[in-house]
């Protein structure tokens, strides 16, 4: 682990392929193991996908974890969870997968290169990102923009906002 500060780090989790919920389970273990202590996780939600529409539907879900690691220490250990269950890297962007880990944000950090950019480039448009994370994280400021999650939740349109649903399912 690095000297770094602990501080928390929002991850966006989601799939389409396989067991869904045992997938995304599986990677709440592996997060906490190789990433950092999880303090929240949001419900899972059902969400239409979004680019590639020619697929199945998602589940997704939000997690702040309590880490020390440096951002692109936590990218790589994403991405060695996402093949390890099945992410294949030469996918086109946006296509089924079982395993999507992005990093939404990092307290404190405003990271833009080539490698890495937090908070996530898209996140702020995207209803499947903004209803789970301002379920577990209202009240945090999108760094660049200066609005609430929940408000930029509440910005997206009602249409997109309805197509996500929360997904009954126990404990997951």
């Amino acid at each position: 682990m690095s000297k770094e500060k602990e501080r928390y780090v929002y991850l966006g989790i989601g799939g389409n392929l396989g067991d869904r919920v045992s997938i995304l389970s599986n990677s709440l273990t592996a997060i906490q193991e190789r990433i950092g202590t999880i303090e929240h996780r949001s419900s899972l939600y059902e969400t239409p996908p979004w680019g590639y529409t020619q697929q199945p539907k998602f589940l997704n879900a939000a997690v702040a974890a309590k880490t020390n690691l440096p951002a692109l220490e936590i990218l790589g250990i994403a991405k060695e969870l996402e093949q390890a269950a099945g992410r294949v890297s030469d996918q086109p962007r946006w296509h089924e997968r079982p395993l999507d880990i992005d990093i939404l944000i990092v307290e404190g950090e405003v990271i833009d290169s080539e490698e890495l950019t937090v908070p996530h480039i898209y996140m702020a448009t995207r209803a499947f990102v903004l209803v789970p994370l301002a379920e577990i994280a209202p009240e945090i400021v999108h760094q660049t923009i200066g609005l609430r999650i929940e408000t930029l939740r509440d910005l997206c349109p009602p249409s997109e906002r309805l197509t996500i649903k929360r997904y009954p399912t126990p404990d997951w």
